[in-house]
């Protein structure tokens, strides 16, 4: 395969929809629409287990590339040191908790998780360390 660099998922969907490029790897949200209308084929989903949006395409794991299961993306909410916690704490995980944002987030692919900043926090820092160590290891260098 060659890398072909694009900016954003709209355009890389886009030409592998028409051919122009073989194949892309891409989030649900972005590709999920050219899948159900067959358009597009998903041969595999990053992550451990199957995506609810997409429960008949297998994972990496399943299909013999595990490695590139932990290559999972993920979505979360910012905001300045200075917000008040409980909007933090309360009101965000209200807003995931509505059925009908929660229905919308996964029929996009995404699994809904909510929790605290620390916890978010934690998460963040643990991808770091992963992704360090999987660019040591594989001696990426940046050109």
């Amino acid at each position: 395969m060659i890398h072909a660099p694009y900016k954003g998922a709209g355009p890389a969907v886009t030409d592998t929809v028409a051919g122009q490029v073989a194949a892309t790897f891409t989030n649900i949200s972005s590709s999920k629409a050219f899948v159900d209308s067959g358009q597009l084929r998903a041969l595999a989903v990053t992550g451990y287990t199957r995506s609810s949006a997409l429960p008949n395409v297998p994972t990496f794991s399943e299909v013999g590339l595990a490695a590139v299961s932990q290559a999972s993306s993920y979505w979360g909410v910012l905001a300045p040191a200075a917000t008040p916690r409980d909007i933090i704490n309360q009101e965000m995980n209200k807003v995931l908790q509505m059925p009908e944002i929660r229905t919308r987030l996964t029929e996009l692919g995404f699994n809904v998780v909510g929790g605290t900043p620390e916890e978010y926090s934690k998460y963040i820092r643990d991808s770091i360390v992963n992704w360090r160590r999987v660019v040591k290891d594989a001696g990426i260098k940046i050109d």
